[in-house]
C-alpha cells in the first residue's frame, strides 16, 4: 500500500499533477503574465481571459496623444497550452524626433500567441512561449511599411513560498533592422528575472528586470537596452483586477514586451490595465461579500440624464438604450455584464455642439464612439453606508480630424428614506492638453413604484456654463424597460457631452434589456 502510495505521488510529481489546493479565484493563482514579466504557469484550465491596457510616458502631454493601447484575448481548455491574441496601437509623434523625422509616427500590431505547458508542479512551473506579428510601421510622408517579427521564449516559475514566488525568462526576438530606409528595431535575444509577492488572494506586487541583447546599436530604441518594471494588481471582483504599473518598456503583448519604449525618449511610462476572466465551468464564484448582488435580486435602472449611478446591471444581461434631443443630440448605448459588479459599455453619440472654445465647434464634429467599463465597489442595499461605483471611458469620432478623450467619473448614492435617493458624480474629461472637470449632484424621487422625478446640476471649473437636467422616468418591469421625457442645456447624454453645455433640448430615452442571459 505504501510502496503503492509512493508510486502514485511520484507519477503525480513527474506530470505536474501534484498540485496544492486550488484557490477559490483565479487571481489568488500565479498569473500566467503581467506587464513586463511571463511566468512559467498558464491560465487557469477551462477559461478565458481578456486585458486591456494603455501607457503614459511622463511629461508628455496630459491628454491622449502619447499613449500606446494594448490588449489580449486567450483561451484554455483542458489541455496543456494556451492559445490568443495580441495587439497594439500607437499613432502620435515621438517623444523626440528620429534621426530628423519629427512626423507622425504609427505602429499597428496583431499577433497570434500560444503557450505551452512543459511541467508544472505545486513548486515550480516550465513553460514554452511564442508569438508572430504583424506590424504596419511607419513615418508620415512616406508609405508605412507591413513587416512581420516572432518570438520565443522559456519562462520559468520557483514559489519560494506560498505567497512569494521568483521568475525568469530566456528568449530571442525577431525584428526588422531597418524600414523606410531607416535603422529600425533589429533581432534581440534577452534574459529577465522578476520577484512576485501574493500578500492575499487579491493583492498582487511584482517587479522585473530585462536585458536585451541587440544586434543593431543606431535603432529607433536608442541604446536603452534594460526594460524595468514596477506593478500592483488588485482583484475588484472574483473575476476582475486592475494593474497599475511603472515601466520604461513599450507594450505588454508578447512580442513587443521585448521592446523598450522608443516612443517615450527618456521618460518613465506609467500604466494601467483591467483583466477579465469571465466565470466559467472552472471558475463561478458570485463576488467578494455575498453570494448574490443587489443587482442580481432587483431590476434597477440607475442612471439619470446626464449623471450615472453606481449600479451595474444583473450579470449575464446586456440591456440597450436609444435617446433623441430636440436640439439634435442622438445616442446609442449598449451595456453588457458578464459577471456581479462590472459592465463593459459601448456607446455612438452625436453631440449638439455650441461653443467651439470649450471643446471643438459643431463642424469639426462626427458622430463619436465610446468604451469604456463600469465597476461597483459598493452597495447600499447590501448593508454598506452607501453605494459606490465608477466608471472609465475611451472615445473618439470617427472623421478626421478626430480627437481622443479620455473620461472618467465616480458617482457616490445614498437613500434618503424609501423614495428619495442623492447622488455625486465627480466627473473629468482629458484630450490634447486640456483638462474638463465637473462636479455633479442629482436628486431623484419616486413619486409612484413607476414613476421617478429627476433633477441633476453639474457644476464646471474655470467658470464655464454649469449642466442642468431634469426629467420622469416610468419603468415597465414587466417588460424590463423605461422610458424617460428631459429636458437639459448638456451637448451629450454621456462623456464628455455631459460637461458641455449646448442649446437647451427636450428629448427621450427608451431602455430596454432583452429577457435573456447567456454571457
Amino acid at each position: 500500500m505504501m510502496l503503492r502510495t509512493f508510486a502514485v505521488a511520484t507519477i503525480a510529481l513527474m506530470t505536474g499533477q501534484a498540485m496544492a489546493e486550488t484557490p477559490a479565484e483565479p487571481f489568488a493563482l500565479v498569473p500566467t503574465n503581467v506587464p513586463g514579466m511571463s511566468t512559467g504557469y498558464l491560465q487557469p484550465q477551462a477559461t478565458n481571459r481578456l486585458v486591456i491596457g494603455t501607457r503614459q510616458p511622463e511629461g508628455q502631454g496630459s491628454g491622449t496623444g502619447t499613449q500606446v493601447y494594448d490588449g489580449t484575448v486567450s483561451a484554455r481548455g483542458y489541455w496543456p497550452f494556451q492559445l490568443g491574441f495580441s495587439g497594439s496601437v500607437f499613432d502620435d509623434p515621438l517623444g523626440e524626433p528620429f534621426l530628423g523625422r519629427a512626423q507622425n509616427f504609427s505602429l499597428g500590431a496583431a499577433g497570434l500567441n500560444m503557450k505551452y505547458r512543459l511541467v508544472e508542479t505545486s513548486r515550480y512551473a516550465m513553460a514554452i512561449e511564442g508569438n508572430v506579428t504583424y506590424f504596419r510601421y511607419g513615418f508620415d510622408g512616406s508609405e508605412k511599411e507591413d513587416v512581420v517579427g516572432a518570438t520565443l521564449s522559456l519562462p520559468g516559475t520557483y514559489r519560494l513560498t506560498d505567497r512569494v514566488f521568483a521568475n525568469g525568462e530566456l528568449g530571442y526576438t525577431s525584428l526588422p533592422d531597418e524600414i523606410q530606409g531607416l535603422p529600425a528595431l533589429g533581432d534581440r535575444g534577452f534574459v529577465a528575472l522578476g520577484l512576485g509577492w501574493q500578500p492575499s488572494d487579491r493583492f498582487l506586487f511584482w517587479g522585473s528586470a530585462k536585458k536585451l541583447f541587440r544586434e543593431i546599436d543606431d535603432g529607433i530604441e536608442g541604446d536603452e537596452d534594460t526594460i524595468l518594471t514596477l506593478g500592483a494588481q488588485y482583484a475588484l471582483t472574483p473575476q476582475l483586477a486592475a494593474s497599475v504599473f511603472v515601466t520604461n518598456g513599450y507594450s505588454d503583448t508578447p512580442l513587443l514586451d521585448d521592446v523598450t519604449a522608443f516612443t517615450a525618449s527618456d521618460d518613465v511610462v506609467y500604466g494601467a490595465s483591467l483583466s477579465l476572466i469571465p466565470s466559467g465551468k472552472r471558475f463561478n464564484i458570485p463576488r467578494y461579500g455575498t453570494k448574490v448582488a443587489a443587482s442580481d435580486k432587483v431590476l434597477t435602472f440607475g442612471d439619470g440624464i446626464t449623471l450615472i449611478g453606481p449600479a451595474t446591471i444583473g450579470s449575464n444581461e446586456a440591456r440597450f438604450s436609444a435617446s433623441y434631443g430636440s436640439s439634435g443630440n442622438a445616442r446609442i448605448e449598449a451595456f453588457i455584464s458578464p459577471d456581479p459588479d462590472f459592465q463593459v459599455e459601448f456607446t455612438f453619440e452625436d453631440y449638439a455642439l455650441e461653443d467651439a472654445e470649450e471643446f471643438r465647434a459643431e463642424a469639426e464634429e462626427d458622430v463619436r464612439y465610446g468604451v469604456g467599463v463600469r465597476y461597483q465597489a459598493m452597495a447600499e442595499a447590501e448593508g454598506d453606508p452607501f453605494s459606490l461605483g465608477a466608471r472609465v471611458m475611451f472615445g473618439r469620432d470617427f472623421s478626421a480630424p478626430t480627437v481622443g478623450v479620455f473620461f472618467a467619473e465616480a458617482a457616490v448614492r445614498k437613500d434618503l428614506g424609501e423614495r428619495a435617493d442623492v447622488t455625486l458624480n465627480p466627473k473629468a474629461a482629458v484630450f490634447g492638453d486640456e483638462e474638463l472637470y465637473g462636479a455633479g449632484i442629482g436628486l431623484g424621487f419616486d413619486l409612484t413604484d413607476r414613476v421617478k422625478l429627476l433633477s441633476e446640476v453639474t457644476f464646471r471649473d474655470s467658470g464655464a456654463d454649469d449642466i442642468y437636467a431634469f426629467g420622469l422616468r416610468r419603468t415597465f418591469r414587466e417588460a424590463i424597460s423605461a422610458i424617460d421625457i428631459y429636458a437639459t442645456n448638456a451637448s451629450g447624454r454621456s462623456g464628455i457631452g455631459s460637461l458641455v453645455a449646448g442649446e437647451t433640448q427636450v428629448g427621450v430615452t427608451f431602455t430596454y434589456q432583452p429577457p435573456v442571459s447567456g454571457f
